[in-house]
């Protein structure tokens, strides 16, 4: 079929991806506060007593709430986790156990031996906060930047934040399990328009994760919206935490994301369930960045790894992106969407691993099911999803109803994706009986299709282009401790330098990296899938390949490149441009000295002429050449082209009239439109 398609086009730079920020914002915010020396410190044991006075080393006082309300801003609060070797439980009366108003430091894990001269000694098992399953622990609020560390927070209950609530705060985690909390929103946390950091600190967990270290536990948790989870609006960024065996009995088992913009980042999300949506996470119109995430074993009725609840946003800073993740082993109970269920949505997913997701029998989309949704596809691996159909592509119906309305279609487009092993129909595009544009519409540019029951299906309207067939040659595709790197490519691939040109757009942090943050492309091209083989010869790329600028007489301008070295060995690169008009020209060095896998940016400037004219074009032609292997060479093409503002132009003005001036009731109203050029063209 010779259709149109109608294409959306993100930019995969942090706009879209922004890889490299994230994990720099994520250093940052976990990098340990300095002291400050003019604090008050102040300590808590189960021995103590509140009284006046109390909180020295030798007369702690009894509950943290009691120091709490002592302590100013900039103050700590040291708090011991066993009493003379009994381990400490902190609990309380009220709503919450601690509530927290100030700028101040909790800090659990001490062993208080008051016995042997009033000896307070650090460890890394984290003092308890319990909620007796009848309040909260822990209840933040304000314009305030506490740091919670080595704290454990458990049994609570309320209506929002079982074990913890937080709302318009800067909050540091350090070394906290969160656990057996219950809620009707977010079981564990409730995060309301905060920051947020985690990190895993020197906590010691014991057996809580089963063999997973380093990470920062919340387990065990229930709640009717984000049994794990809840963040409504803010900007957290939560990285190194386990989201396990938590319980929605409504939607988002492990997260519940309503609106905001989190980044999460490095991290486990493994068997929680939903009865609803979203067995790992439900996303409601969030432009969330997850990456670097293990979504496991999830399960929900729909969308076991991910629900998607929109946005249907044209603007990339405003979509939700997914990057670098392995989605596996997710099951629907009794709806569609192993692993994703895009529901009027909008998306960018970059190097993911989609790979062994199940539905039951009469359900669609194993891997993907797409209901009015656009997203877009970078470097993606399917493998071995079971049902009836890997990916399932659908549309809103027409509503016949009065006012009526066409359907919404779905247009996504997938490039160099690996598409292996879907036990029956591997993409399966439904139709909305219309013609474009309101037909269900894909496009798939470098695809690599083996051994699935059929690779496509469906009567609507599929375009592909740069196919291969065959087997991938993947690693492993087994679990740990057997199968190190599932569904990596061997160096032989008829993956490796298949795919076709990726043009992502990104800020001067971002790089073009794989599943494994290795740069790509590496070779002699873009590898298809999520996993890029490193060339062990010499290679260099400048990325991206292009760049247009539209500039005006006088200006100064800057196309902008990565030198990227994605071999394996050193090498010394020799930079040239050569401008068709004479107006640009390198900045900084022209030999740049590159380890493997590092890369640099390169500016081109751009100066036009007071007395350039309309459409007159400067095309630089930037090579960056290896002095290693001189046939190595990593090639771009920047074009600047002059727009005048005096330059003649279109101009339309557009009328609308009903045809007939009075309509009786339930008849259809016919309008006439007159569009009129009345500009010079």
């Amino acid at each position: 079929m010779h259709t149109k398609h109608f294409h959306i086009h993100l930019a995969l730079g942090l706009g879209l991806l922004t890889l490299a920020g994230v994990l720099a914002l994520l250093w940052m915010a976990g990098r340990p506060a300095l002291a400050d020396t003019t604090a008050n410190v102040f300590y808590v044991a189960p021995s103590g007593s509140d009284a006046p006075g109390c909180g020295s080393e030798s007369a702690p006082c009894q509950t943290i709430q009691y120091a709490v309300d002592m302590a100013s801003n900039g103050d700590e609060i040291r708090i011991a986790a066993t009493d003379n070797s009994i381990y400490a439980v902190y609990t309380g009366t009220g709503d919450n156990v601690v509530e927290l108003r100030k700028s101040i430091t909790l800090r659990g894990g001490y062993v208080y031996m008051h016995l042997i001269n009033s000896t307070w000694l650090t460890s890394p098992v984290p003092s308890r906060i319990d909620g007796e399953h009848a309040r909260r622990p822990l209840f933040v609020s304000g314009d305030i930047t506490p740091s919670l560390e080595l704290l454990a927070f458990q049994n609570g209950q309320a209506e929002r934040g079982g074990n913890v609530y937080a709302e318009n705060a800067h909050l540091r985690f350090v070394g906290t399990p969160i656990m057996s909390g219950t809620a009707a929103y977010g079981g564990g946390l409730y995060l309301k328009n905060c920051t947020v950091s985690f990190d895993v600190g020197n906590l010691d967990v014991g057996g809580l994760l089963e063999g997973v270290s380093g990470l920062v536990p919340v387990l065990n948790n229930s709640a009717q919206y984000g049994g794990g989870v809840y963040i409504e609006s803010g900007n957290p960024v939560i990285a190194g935490i386990a989201l396990l065996y938590n319980v929605a009995s409504e939607d988002g088992g492990g997260f519940y994301i309503n609106g905001g913009r989190p980044t999460i980042a490095g991290g486990l999300v493994r068997e929680n369930r939903a009865a609803g949506r979203g067995g790992g996470f439900f996303l409601g119109d969030s432009p969330a960045r997850i990456a670097a995430v293990s979504v496991y074993s999830n399960t929900a009725a729909t969308g076991a790894g991910f629900f998607l609840d929109g946005p249907f946003s044209f603007n990339p800073l405003n979509v939700p992106v997914i990057a670098n993740n392995y989605i596996r082993h997710n099951h629907t109970t009794s709806g569609d969407g192993g692993a994703f269920y895009f529901n009027e949505t909008i998306a960018g997913l970059v190097n993911n691993i989609v790979a062994d997701n199940v539905i039951p029998i009469g359900q669609e989309g194993a891997a993907m099911y797409l209901f009015a949704s656009s997203p877009v596809f970078y470097h993606n691996t399917v493998a071995n999803n079971q049902g009836h159909s890997g990916i399932y592509v659908t549309h809103k119906p027409a509503q016949t109803t009065w006012p009526p309305t066409p359907p919404v279609p779905s247009y996504p487009a997938f490039t160099n994706t690996i598409i292996v092993s879907q036990t029956e129909t591997a993409l399966y595009v439904d139709t909305t009986g219309l013609p474009a544009p309101l037909e269900n519409s894909v496009s798939l540019y470098g695809t690599l299709w083996y051994a699935n029951g059929s690779d496509t299906g469906g009567s609507g309207s599929i375009a592909h282009s740069t196919d291969v067939y065959g087997d991938p040659r993947f690693v492993c595709t087994g679990d740990l401790p057997n199968c190190l790197r599932p569904y990596h490519i061997m160096t032989g691939s008829l993956a490796m330098d298949a795919g076709v040109p990726v043009g992502l757009s990104f800020s001067d942090d971002n790089l073009f990296v794989d599943i494994d943050f290795q740069l790509r492309p590496s070779g002699e091209g873009y590898d298809i899938g999520a996993d890029e083989v490193v060339s062990e010869s010499f290679s260099v790329w400048l990325v991206p390949p292009a760049s247009f600028l539209r500039v005006k007489p006088g200006e100064v301008a800057t196309h902008v490149h990565k030198l990227m070295n994605t071999g394996l060995q050193t090498d010394v690169y020799t930079l040239n441009v050569r401008t068709t008009a004479g107006w640009s020209q390198l900045v900084g060095e022209t030999v740049i000295t590159l380890s493997p896998q590092t890369s640099r940016t390169v500016a081109v400037r751009v100066t036009v002429p007071e007395t350039a004219t309309n459409r007159v074009r400067d095309t630089a032609f930037v090579t960056a050449t290896s002095r290693s292997d001189p046939t190595k060479m990593g090639v771009a093409v920047d074009v600047a082209e002059v727009i005048t503002t005096s330059a003649p132009s279109t101009d339309l003005a557009v009328s609308k009239r009903a045809d007939v001036a009075v309509i009786p009731g339930g008849e259809p109203v016919r309008f006439t439109v007159i569009v009129t050029n009345t500009g010079p063209l």
